[in-house]
């Protein structure tokens, strides 16, 4: 199995950049697209222009990325959606973070993972039919 040989970034530092990941899925954040219903999320947006084959850039080309991950103080699922030469937006916060969410929501829900927000932050609905 794995052994852990050393602390990466103290928790400090491990602290601030959770921080600011929840930050970018935040709803004036780039990522914000990305949010889960009941879920706190924490991720990085990515646009890259494409390099070219000898020197620079090729304009228009770009690599479009979302990596997250979900729920946020106890991860269950980490996502990376890289999205090459996207057509119509190149941004990753348009591009690959709508893809996260539905991922997301997906594998949470597969993974029987409950939602960690309040009970009063959720919302219900009750549906009662009649008999007859």
């Amino acid at each position: 199995g794995p052994k852990r040989v050393r602390r990466a970034v103290s928790k400090k530092t491990a602290f601030e950049i959770k921080r600011m990941m929840r930050g970018v899925v935040e709803k004036d954040g780039t990522g914000a697209k990305a949010a889960l219903d009941g879920y706190s999320v924490c991720g990085k947006t990515g646009t890259a222009q494409k390099a070219g084959s000898r020197k620079g850039y090729v304009k228009g080309k770009y690599l479009a990325s979302f990596v997250g991950f979900a729920p946020a103080d106890n991860p269950k699922i980490a996502v990376l959606v890289v999205v090459d030469e996207p057509k119509k937006a190149h941004s990753g916060g348009t591009v690959a973070a709508p893809a996260f969410r539905k991922i997301g929501r997906e594998t949470l829900g597969y993974l029987k993972v409950p939602p960690d927000a309040a009970p009063e932050d959720l919302t219900a609905r009750v549906c009662i039919e009649e008999a007859g």
